[in-house]
């Protein structure tokens, strides 16, 4: 059985793994949203790849 302090411990890491998971959805759906704008307009294609490089 899970001491009253373990229980809590397991309630803060059961929503930081849901936090995070939404964080990373939202990340990857912003990722796939700029590459179908890159995909949309070539010519800037370039500037973009330069810009996600100096983004991370």
């Amino acid at each position: 059985t899970l001491t009253p302090s373990g229980n809590h411990i397991a309630v803060i890491r059961g929503w930081g793994g849901l936090f995070l998971t939404v964080i990373l959805s939202n990340i990857i759906f912003l990722f796939f949203h700029f590459l179908s704008i890159v995909n949309s307009d070539k010519k800037n294609s370039n500037k973009a790849l330069i810009f996600m490089i100096n983004f991370h």
